[in-house]
Order: C-alpha cells, then sequence, then structure tokens
C-alpha cells in the first residue's frame, strides 16, 4: 500500500474521530427542559387537587351540619360516656362504673341540666356573639371504642365563616381524666381579640336519694392566681364573678364528684355564674383563653376523692 493511500486512511480517521466532538462545539444538543406553560399547568393541577380536598372537607363538615344528632361512646375501665356532635363533643352521658345510686343504678354525672357542656364560643370582629352549638362532623371511623392499654382520640369538626374548627378528645386507660385539644383555621379572620371562652352550663347531675340536701353542697369555682370566685346561686337571678388574669382551672361539683377543666397554659380569664331555678342550684363555669395558648386542657369527670 503506496503512501498516499495510507495518507487518506489517517485522514478518514481523524475526520470520524473529531467530527462529533467538532458537531457538540458547533452545534451543542440542547438540555431538555419543561417548558414554562407546561411547569405553570402541573403546578396549578396540583394546587387544583389540594383545593379540591380542602373543599370537599367543607362541604362535608356543611352536609353534616345540617343534619341530625350522632355521637360518639367512649370509655375505658372506669367510665363509658357519650359525646355528641353537638357543640363538636357535648357529653349526654358520663357513667361511672365503680359508684352505683341510691336505687342500684350506676352514677351518670349528666343530665338534662348539664348537656350544654364543653361549648366553645367568642366574640366575632363586628361584636357579635358567636356560640358553636350546632352539630358538628364526627371525624372518627367508629361509632364506639373503649380503651385498654393504649390512648384514643374522637374528634369533632366545624367550619365558622368557611375556616376549620376542630375539638379533640383523647381517652385515657385507667384514668377519669380526659385530654382536650382545640384549633382554630385562621382565627385572626373572625376572632375579637383572639380570645375564646370554654363553658360547661349546668353543674353536675344529682346523685342522691336526698335532693334537698345534695344540693347545699352544689357549687361552681374558678381559681385565679390566689382567688376563688365562688358565687352563690340565688332563687330568681343569676350572680356573677368575673375577673381577668391567670385561670388554673375551673369546676362545678356536687357532694361526691366534680368536673374540672384544668387548662395547660394558663387560660386570662374566667366567669362563674350561680342560679336556683325550680330549687335546684344551677352553676355555669365560663373559662376565656387566648388562640394563641397551647389550647389543650385536661378534663376530670369523676369522684372527688
Amino acid at each position: 500500500m503506496d503512501r498516499k493511500t495510507l495518507l487518506a486512511f489517517a485522514l478518514i480517521a481523524i475526520v470520524l474521530i473529531l467530527t462529533p466532538w467538532y458537531m457538540n462545539l458547533v452545534a451543542p444538543i440542547p438540555e431538555e427542559h419543561t417548558p414554562a406553560s407546561t411547569q405553570f399547568i402541573q403546578e396549578t393541577k396540583a394546587q387544583q387537587s389540594t383545593t379540591t380536598t380542602l373543599e370537599t372537607t367543607r362541604a362535608t363538615i356543611k352536609s353534616v351540619e345540617k343534619n341530625k344528632q350522632q355521637s360518639v361512646r367512649v370509655g375505658n375501665s372506669l367510665f363509658t360516656a357519650t359525646l355528641s356532635n353537638r357543640g363538636g363533643g357535648s357529653f349526654t352521658s358520663f357513667v361511672l362504673h365503680r359508684y352505683s345510686k341510691y336505687d342500684s343504678t350506676k352514677v351518670d354525672l349528666i343530665g338534662e341540666e348539664n348537656l350544654d357542656n364543653m361549648l366553645i364560643s367568642f366574640v366575632s370582629l363586628d361584636g357579635d356573639p358567636v356560640m358553636l352549638d350546632h352539630n358538628w362532623l364526627i371525624d372518627s371511623q367508629v361509632s364506639s371504642f373503649v380503651v385498654g392499654r393504649d390512648e384514643k382520640n374522637v374528634a369533632f369538626k366545624t367550619l365558622h365563616n368557611g375556616n376549620v374548627v376542630r375539638k379533640t378528645f383523647t381517652i385515657h386507660p385507667d384514668s377519669y381524666q380526659i385530654g382536650v385539644s382545640i384549633s382554630f383555621e385562621s382565627p385572626d379572620r373572625y376572632i375579637s381579640r383572639g380570645q375564646y371562652v370554654v363553658s360547661w352550663a349546668g353543674g353536675v347531675a344529682a346523685t342522691e336519694k336526698n335532693t334537698k340536701d345534695e344540693y347545699t353542697y352544689f357549687k361552681g369555682y374558678a381559681y385565679l392566681g390566689d382567688e376563688l370566685l365562688e358565687p352563690s346561686a340565688p332563687e330568681g337571678r343569676v350572680e356573677t364573678e368575673k375577673q381577668t388574669g391567670n385561670t388554673s382551672w375551673t369546676a362545678v361539683k356536687t357532694k361526691y364528684f366534680i368536673a374540672a377543666l384544668i387548662p395547660e397554659t394558663s387560660a386570662v380569664g374566667a366567669e362563674v355564674l350561680g342560679s336556683t331555678v325550680d330549687g335546684r342550684p344551677r352553676f355555669e363555669t365560663r373559662m376565656r383563653q387566648s388562640v394563641s395558648s397551647s389550647n389543650r386542657y385536661k378534663l376530670y369527670v369523676g369522684p372527688l376523692d
């Protein structure tokens, strides 16, 4: 093979080797990018999916609120209680397993007089009182449960001006103490001064045969700092004691039993009201709390001892 042929092959090899490098240099292959329009569409779809989920939740809550009252039965070794969706978890019964009445039936600390318990209220930005005592959505897959070794939760949801309000009860094993947590979506949009009230009206149901004697032990309290609010219960009118300050607890009691609410973060004030109706003393406690607090509480319903 002569020199010219060898030179030709060498030139061909150089061209084959260098051509891809040269083409990449003068005309590089563009990197793949998602077009801005496509990316916008994808992000919009994701946002729409989230919005659709929220709207579905809100629509479900609205439809339930228009329906009849529903309830969840909860309990442990010490009690069995029924929580109504009215007011987002108001007790309609609280039966103590280890205590009996004079007629041998089990003690039930809830009666017709104190069904308005654990209600949430506040003042709107327009200065109007708002009581969330309608039917909420029960956010639970079961209608009843009994706690064994592990605690269990039952939650309720409602809407106010399109914002979700949630109340959760935690049932502990072998305890009369119940955990309560409350949350508000964007409370600055509808709650004046960032404060709300948790109330318990009507005291605790009577359990003794001699109700006249038992009524003398009926009381309503609030403890602020070193001061105890303790109004009397006059006939035909309401006596009120109200103060602002660090509030440690509120309670209503009978001779042997009590319902007490203890905030994890000191509340900002309290009010206790007392009156006597048809010979029965009635007390109502109202604990005022800040939405910026932990919004968690311990609720004790059971014997005084």
